[in-house]
């Protein structure tokens, strides 16, 4: 399925907010455009450490349950990612992840010392049920998206019917969730209000971030003894936003940032009614938008940071498109993905991920 980001209503009225917005807290003209030079730095660079090492815990983590979009689905939605290119670094063939390989739910599982991934649902038997299951699908959001696939509170209800019948007390007290919400909420929510979305987009904010936090408490609720739950990366600087002008667009940040910083108290609100006796348990937030931007900032690591690998010919056209009449294919791919942070308008390599994890791996060891 085409991604909302692409189409070209989307592009202008994105366009629009940012030059014209007058209902949102956000920076003028000046800031609308922030030079990769200019990003913040929010703690040491960790980017050089191999994510591939384990976390060493005295709780190990037996089992990983995934709730979410494309940055944590790996073969649940249908569409781009089981077509040409995807997969050609990992595993050498299309296989439902929106990259090039590995995406951030298998850094984290190999991170955790699981053996695999958690099974896709839609490919979940009882003999894959060993490391936990993957419920995330590409496209979609807290709310119903342009993406007719499971909305988050779908998806919990998922995993809550495999409960009792796959999965005890016991497995859920040694295991972990990670939630994953990455703007496709507000890309629908744009789509459907048009200019229109300006004036109510952050009162929307706040309206998906609240049902996020709900959502999040649920899953705890229903016995899953650690959650993470990340924050949005810098939309901005993503290549759909950011590679026609090699700069990221602040105001786009800005909404991105009014967003994270709603989670973080949220997060913070679930995280002091628990129990300071109960140290294995509770909600970690990971901070995917700091680490994005040590991935951005982190010199000579990528040769190519705005711009995707595979990279179309028309913003009508995503990764992996032919033409049905010619034949022709619309896109074309970088000589090494390994020197770009993204591979397409929206999702980042498999080297990206990788780039991003090793920063994201430290709030981890820290918290679990």
């Amino acid at each position: 399925m085409e991604s909302p980001w692409r189409t070209p209503s989307i592009l202008l009225m994105l366009s629009l907010f940012v030059l014209g917005s007058s209902g949102y807290e956000g920076g003028g003209a000046d800031e609308a455009k922030t030079s990769l030079h200019h990003l913040p730095h929010r703690g040491p660079d960790r980017s050089h450490e191999k994510s591939s090492s384990s976390l060493v815990t005295s709780s190990p983590i037996t089992k990983l349950f995934v709730f979410g979009d494309s940055y944590v689905d790996t073969g649940n939605a249908d569409g781009n990612s089981w077509g040409e290119p995807y997969g050609i670094t990992y595993p050498g063939k299309p296989a439902g992840r929106m990259s090039d390989g590995r995406v951030l739910t298998d850094f984290l599982a190999s991170y955790l010392g699981l053996k695999s991934p958690p099974a896709p649902y839609r490919r979940w038997t009882t003999s894959t049920a060993e490391t936990g299951v993957n419920f995330a699908t590409g496209g979609t959001g807290v709310f119903n998206t342009l993406n007719p696939g499971p909305n988050m509170s779908t998806q919990i209800d998922q995993f809550q019917n495999l409960l009792g019948q796959a999965y005890s007390f016991a497995d859920l007290n040694s295991s972990a969730a990670l939630v994953t919400i990455s703007g496709n909420d507000y890309t629908t929510y744009i789509k459907n209000k048009g200019i229109g979305a300006i004036v109510g987009l952050k009162d929307f904010i706040t309206t998906v971030v609240i049902q996020l936090t709900a959502d999040v408490k649920r899953i705890h609720d229903l016995g899953v003894s650690r959650v993470l739950v990340s924050n949005v990366a810098p939309l901005g600087c993503l290549p759909i936003m950011a590679s026609f002008t090699g700069h990221c667009l602040g105001i786009i940040n800005d909404m991105a940032d009014f967003h994270n910083q709603q989670l973080q108290q949220a997060v913070q609100g679930l995280s002091s009614n628990l129990s300071a006796l109960s140290p294995t348990t509770g909600f970690t937030l990971l901070d995917l938008h700091s680490s994005f931007l040590f991935a951005l900032d982190s010199k000579g690591l990528f040769e190519n940071l705005l711009k995707p690998c595979c990279a179309t010919t028309s913003l009508d056209h995503n990764c992996g498109y032919v033409d049905s009449k010619t034949g022709e294919k619309k896109y074309s791919i970088c000589m090494n993905p390994q020197t770009s942070l993204f591979w397409d308008w929206l999702h980042p390599t498999q080297a990206g991920w990788d780039a991003v994890f090793s920063n994201l791996a430290n709030t981890i060891n820290q918290q679990l």
